[in-house]
């Protein structure tokens, strides 16, 4: 399966008053086209950072230190961590986007839920809305006949269409009477495009919902607003970043399967972030198991629940509650990744630790096909400091 997005050997440092976090420590992924990849892991493990880094977004006082975030646009390979922000801004909400953890903290409370979702429209489909900005003037001229106002609109639509940076458009936008005539015929192309993608994500009434702010919605209509912006503009990758956690079981579900069907419908590529092995499981088609800024295990999902390498992934499995199995806690606790345990991380909580563990960061090899370790349990795991898959 082609690949979409490569992420290899990516270190992420936070630089904090009380010392240097080494939150993701070289770590290797690849997400192909079409599959719903998981990120599995406790929290503090590193899984939103790594989604963060994919769009080159890591919040200070973050920085990328070393690694390749390498996205596939139309058979072309670009590496993002060496792009400028204008390239960037670009990508973001095109090619990638991220439905993020907290709705009501990725929503402006001051706009409405069209001027939010319209703005991602048209600084991506620009072309597109004033081409059909343009294509509903010439409706109207053949109907009405072609009056001086409408050849002037007709005249600043194809001049925005051909340099919307032109001084002339930015001219017209400063005159009070100007903006509100060129506007009004934009933003009713832009609402009827926010009230398409808010039907998709089955909101009832968008119409009333485009004109609301996000204090009147619900936590399930936030993060359906959520998702529209993300999906606005078909991006080739989702990231979604715990887009459950918030909210109650039955709207959970609901927005799970309409995360999976709108995958369908788009061909878009997920990374699922969450720390639910039961989501896991329903939603994914391999999954990633991260611990302290490291990748353990990396499988095929039915190869992962039925046959766990890991000590940590073992743990995590055996840690989920169920009537015919006795329940068990991970022992310990997650480290302070100021300063990380020697060797392999996990080894102050491991049941198997050896002396190499406490000495040599194993490596992620792949043990079986298509199933990938990095523990010093397996011979092929081999030595170094290096997590590849």
């Amino acid at each position: 399966m082609d690949k979409l997005l490569e992420v290899e050997n990516l270190k992420v440092r936070f630089y904090t008053y009380e010392g240097i976090v080494k939150a993701i420590e070289g770590i290797n992924l690849e997400i192909r086209k079409g599959e719903t990849l998981g990120l599995v892991g406790e929290t503090g493990c590193g899984k939103s950072v790594t989604g963060l880094s994919m769009l080159v977004l890591v919040p200070p006082p973050g920085r990328i230190e070393d690694g390749k975030v390498i996205l596939d646009l139309k058979g072309r390979k670009v590496n993002l961590l060496k792009q400028k922000e204008p390239f960037l801004l670009k990508i973001r909400g095109k090619e990638i986007s991220m439905i993020f953890q907290e709705p009501n903290a990725a929503l402006n409370p001051v706009y409405t839920v069209k001027e939010q979702i319209g703005e991602a429209i048209f600084h991506h489909r620009r072309r597109e809305i004033l081409n059909k900005v343009l294509k509903s003037i010439e409706e109207k001229a053949r109907r009405k006949g072609k009056s001086l106002m409408l050849k002037i609109e007709r005249w600043f639509y194809e001049k925005m269409l051909a340099n919307p940076e032109a001084l002339s458009i930015r001219i017209a936008f400063k005159i009070p009477i100007l903006r509100r005539f060129l506007r009004r015929k934009l933003d009713e192309v832009i609402r009827n495009e926010v009230i398409a993608i808010l039907r998709e994500m089955e909101i009832p009434d968008p119409e009333r919902v485009a004109d609301m702010y996000p204090h009147e919605l619900s936590g399930g209509m936030q993060q359906r607003v959520v998702i529209a912006m993300a999906l606005a503009c078909n991006p080739s990758l989702l990231i979604a970043d715990e887009p459950t956690t918030s909210l109650d079981v039955t709207v959970q579900a609901q927005i799970l399967d309409l995360i999976r069907r709108l995958k369908r419908k788009f061909g878009s590529s997920v990374v699922y972030i969450t720390h639910d092995m039961g989501v896991i499981a329903e939603m994914c088609d391999r999954v990633a198991v991260m611990y302290a800024g490291y990748i353990c295990e990396l499988a095929e999902v039915k190869e992962l629940f039925k046959n766990p390498l890991h000590p940590y992934t073992k743990a995590l499995l055996e840690s989920i509650p169920r009537p015919d199995k006795e329940f068990k806690s991970i022992r310990g606790t997650v480290p302070n990744l100021i300063n990380p345990p020697s060797g392999c991380r996990f080894h102050p909580r491991c049941d198997y630790a050896m002396d190499i563990c406490r000495k040599v960061p194993p490596r992620l090899v792949e043990v079986k096909k298509g199933h990938f370790v990095a523990c010093h349990l397996y011979p092929e795991g081999g030595m170094g400091s290096e997590s590849s898959a």
